[in-house]
């Protein structure tokens, strides 16, 4: 459940357990133990968790709780389900050891992370405290794994045949800042791109006052992925000072405006929360007005959620639930419409895209620049393939294409 570190720490978790001689049950088997990797992030996604701690409880398995929601919520989660396990989030990887060796059948309720492009967490923590971000409290202070750790699991992922890993973190641009200036996200990727060849690194998001012409130099490099995302939060420089979001609108467009001209074809994604506490019509009003300008090419749009333990929860001015589900549809049809423009711009293209699918000789896949692409192949190809195609007909949320040496 839940960010894309999680699911690295899943991953992790899981592989250790099948070396241990586990092996995960299918839909059609009654599992011995499931293992929940839990949110926190918003009261869904709490909400969520304890659902799905219920469901396995009264299926009669032995459950095993992690993460962030765990971390938060220990107390309560303890005397609601007084029979799971639960470990906090430094003490995630210690399950392996817990459930130890067995040829019993492990479950894993979260969705396993995508098998065809691997999450490498590099980083965990954040110092920044947004005000309506409970994720500091849960996942502690910054700290960085070692660069020669990092590019020896990505050297092992590139023997095991991956052609795409996702780079990740709690807060991915603080990536060597824990360790004295000694290394920085622009030469962690430098090291990958000398002393590995996995053909695509993607990056997972960035802060746009972490964006430099240092890291634009590298991005530029044709074995990163051509996409960004870059969370914005909100248009209206007054709220953003709320949020304790280090930046204006106007240094975040600017930001936006110099990357696209450097890349015209960039894959530029953001992420926006509405109906924090004090955003009226009128500053609402305005964020609208300046996202639907900015050159994006998609939008996350979420509603506030109100988290305990975090000074935006004792702010005035708490918005009503009716009004932040009508302000969220209207951001949310802004983004259809630049996701829309931005698919059906980069028609006549040619991208290389990893299958992600393959169905009675259709093929689904994602480019650099992180369109869905569509095509029939000739030649049968394999998940996680790279292949060379042409975009040809731009939909709502995918392009048509064809392979361009036309096999």
């Amino acid at each position: 459940m839940g960010c894309r570190s999680n699911q690295a720490e899943s991953a992790q978790i899981e592989a250790g357990l099948l070396r241990l001689g586990h092996s995960l049950a299918n839909a059609s088997e009654q599992a011995d133990i499931c293992v929940l990797n839990t949110c926190t992030v918003t009261a869904k996604a709490d909400a969520q968790c304890r659902r799905m701690i219920r469901k396995a409880v009264n299926a009669g398995q032995r459950v095993i709780v992690t993460g962030c929601s765990a971390e938060m919520n220990r107390a309560r989660l303890l005397q609601v389900f007084p029979e799971i396990e639960l470990f906090g989030n430094d003490d995630k990887q210690n399950i392996i050891n817990v459930i130890g060796r067995s040829s019993k059948i492990l479950h894993e309720i979260i969705t396993p992370p995508t098998r065809h492009r691997p999450v490498v967490k590099v980083q965990d923590g954040c110092d920044n405290f947004c005000s309506y971000c409970i994720v500091p409290y849960a996942r502690g202070r910054s700290r960085s794994r070692s660069m020669h750790e990092v590019v020896s699991e990505v050297a092992e992922l590139e023997s095991m045949g991956f052609n795409e890993i996702v780079l990740s973190g709690i807060h991915l641009g603080m990536y060597g800042q824990d360790t004295g200036g000694h290394t920085d996200l622009p030469q962690l990727l430098k090291e990958l791109l000398v002393k590995t060849k996995i053909p695509r690194i993607r990056l997972s998001s960035l802060e746009v006052n972490e964006i430099n012409d240092e890291f634009l130099e590298v991005l530029s490099e044709e074995r990163i992925c051509n996409h960004l995302h870059l969370p914005l939060q909100s248009g209206h420089d007054a709220i953003l000072k709320a949020m304790n979001r280090r930046y204006t609108s106007r240094d975040y467009e600017a930001c936006l405006l110099s990357i696209r001209n450097r890349s015209p074809d960039i894959c530029l994604g953001s992420d926006v929360i509405v109906g924090f506490p004090g955003e009226n019509d009128a500053s609402f009003n305005e964020s609208e007005s300046f996202i639907e300008r900015l050159p994006l090419s998609y939008l996350h749009v979420f509603p506030y959620s109100r988290r305990e333990g975090t000074p935006a929860a004792k702010m005035s001015g708490q918005i009503q639930e009716t009004i932040k589900k009508e302000r969220s549809q209207r951001l949310r049809q802004a983004g259809a419409v630049m996701r829309k423009d931005f698919i059906r711009s980069q028609a006549g293209k040619i991208e290389t895209a990893l299958v992600e699918s393959v169905r009675l000789g259709e093929c689904c896949a994602t480019t650099g620049n992180y369109i869905k692409v569509i095509f029939e192949s000739r030649e049968r190809l394999i998940k996680g393939s790279l292949v060379t195609v042409r975009l040809d007909e731009g939909f709502s949320d995918y392009c048509r294409a064809h392979v361009a040496n036309g096999r």
